[in-house]
This record gives C-alpha cells, sequence and structure tokens, in this order.
C-alpha cells in the first residue's frame, strides 16, 4: 500500500517543472541606468497628420518613430478621446514636420 503512485515522492536531484521555469526567468542582475536610457532612445519624429474623424475635420501632431507608429497614436487619440473605432477615423495624409 506504501507504493501508492500518489504517496511517492519525487527523486533526489530531479527538479519540478514549475521550479525549473522560475530559476529560468529569474534576473541575474537589475539593468544599469545607462542601459535604460539605451533602451528607451530612439529617434523620434514629429509627424502632422490631417484626416476625417466621425463627421469633423482634424489636424494632429504627435511624436512618434515611424509613420506607422503616428498612425496607431492617432487612433488610439480619437479612441480614448471620443470613442471612436479605427474605421471612423480617415487619416488622409501624414508628413514629417
Amino acid at each position: 500500500m506504501a507504493d501508492n503512485a500518489k504517496s511517492k515522492k519525487p527523486e533526489e536531484g530531479i527538479e519540478h517543472p514549475a521550479d525549473a521555469r522560475a530559476i529560468t526567468h529569474q534576473r541575474d542582475s537589475k539593468p544599469t541606468a545607462a542601459a535604460k536610457a539605451a533602451k528607451t532612445a530612439h529617434a523620434s519624429k514629429r509627424y502632422e497628420a490631417t484626416g476625417i474623424a466621425g463627421a469633423t475635420k482634424f489636424t494632429k501632431e504627435v511624436s512618434a518613430k515611424s509613420e506607422r507608429h503616428a498612425r496607431h497614436t492617432i487612433y488610439s487619440l480619437f479612441g480614448a478621446a471620443n470613442g471612436l473605432k479605427r474605421p471612423q477615423v480617415k487619416i488622409t495624409a501624414i508628413k514629417v514636420i
């Protein structure tokens, strides 16, 4: 009866999978301030976007890494401020300023 599968203990030296996962995801040390600055420093440009949001014409200036990020930011701003979905925001032009 002592050989019941539920009462067996894991062998010595064999780690439990959850323990192994915790060990592999631990950081050896915290990143330095210089490493953080290098990670966040990016060549940001100013973009001017024009278009129509709902029934209103708009011109917005945003700071972004690329034109694609600028488009995403415009959609996010109108979604947060006015509750508009992406199809309701028509961006007609984006240019670097």
